[in-house]
């Protein structure tokens, strides 16, 4: 399914539900977040989120989850 397609799809799906305005693209970055607070392995969370390197994770998110630490005290 083209990305585009999925996204307008998933608003609408979204919209009927009643649900606030979440992007799908957020939905994955909340899954990679929790799976790695988790303490989830760093290879099963590269391949839920398919990315390429192991490494990617720990670059993007890691970083999301200290600005959030720096942020709460």
């Amino acid at each position: 399914m083209e990305p585009t397609n999925l996204s307008h799809s998933f608003a609408r799906l979204r919209e009927t539900a009643g649900l606030p305005g979440v992007r799908l693209h957020g939905l994955r970055h909340t899954v990679v977040s929790l799976l790695m607070e988790l303490g989830s392995p760093p290879h099963v969370v590269q391949a839920i989120a398919r990315h390429a390197d192991v490494k990617i994770p720990f670059k993007v998110y890691a970083r999301a989850t200290l600005d959030a630490c720096v942020r709460l005290s």
